[in-house]
């Protein structure tokens, strides 16, 4: 973010110190944001600044089997995002969410000793993303151009969706 440039300068009268009722906004997350001010020939640098994420806005949904033969399993990766696409991963989401899909026919398996079930609730450890694989994962039966679709089950309204996935016979 640059600094707008009618900012007054420091004067004497201030002994160096300025107070601005300008806001700076970090919309990356992470450890590698800085600030730095100059005023003529001083600079002055604050690095090292830590943003954490904003809460879950939506999932996005990826490492999945596009095209897909009817029957056959897929693995699949969901990821919760905040409005600024970080992962939300500080603090971790660990919300619930279920797992549907425009295959009315559709099966999921999200926990390994549960049988099928389309429902799962995210851990600390996840870190905003859970992969389904293993034995895990979905299997899509109606041919044709299919979605799967993942939506958190209590709270505010949290969607997301694969693109189009074509099932083959």
């Amino acid at each position: 973010t640059e600094w707008p440039s009618d900012t007054e300068d420091f004067l004497a009268a201030s002994l160096g110190i300025q107070t601005y009722s300008l806001q700076v906004k970090f919309e990356i997350a992470g450890t590698g944001n800085s600030v730095t001010v100059s005023s003529g020939a001083i600079t002055g640098t604050q690095a090292g600044i830590k943003v954490r994420n904003a809460a879950a806005n939506y999932f996005t949904l990826d490492q999945y089997t596009n095209p897909l033969t009817a029957g056959a399993q897929s693995f699949l990766r969901v990821t919760a995002k905040d409005e600024f696409a970080n992962r939300c991963s500080d603090p971790a989401y660990t919300g619930a969410i279920e797992l549907t899909s425009s295959d009315s026919q559709a099966e999921f398996d999200t926990y390994a000793s549960a049988g099928y079930q389309s429902t799962y609730t995210f851990v600390s450890a996840d870190a905003g993303w859970h992969t389904f694989s293993g034995g895990l994962g979905f299997w899509l039966y109606t041919t044709g151009n299919q979605e799967v679709r993942v939506q958190r089950i209590a709270g505010y309204y949290v969607t997301g969706a694969t693109a189009a996935i074509t099932v083959n016979p």
